[in-house]
């Protein structure tokens, strides 16, 4: 299933992306370079997406 999401990275802030759910392995917060709390989606081939969406909103897509 692909899943619209919002980037939060600095330089692409608030454009919507596509992403295969497939490729997901895990969804977590954390910190970002600036040391404030952020959301990350991590996949299967380590790549690592920030995005504006909470972990509950993320599941939320994931389950639809």
């Amino acid at each position: 299933m692909i899943i619209k999401l919002t980037n939060a990275v600095k330089e692409y802030e608030g454009k919507k992306f596509l992403l295969n759910s497939d490729i997901i392995a895990t969804v977590y917060e954390g910190l970002n370079e600036e040391g404030k709390p952020a959301v990350f989606v991590f996949s299967q081939n380590e790549k690592t997406w920030q995005v504006k969406e909470t972990v509950a909103q993320v599941e939320k897509l994931l389950k639809a």
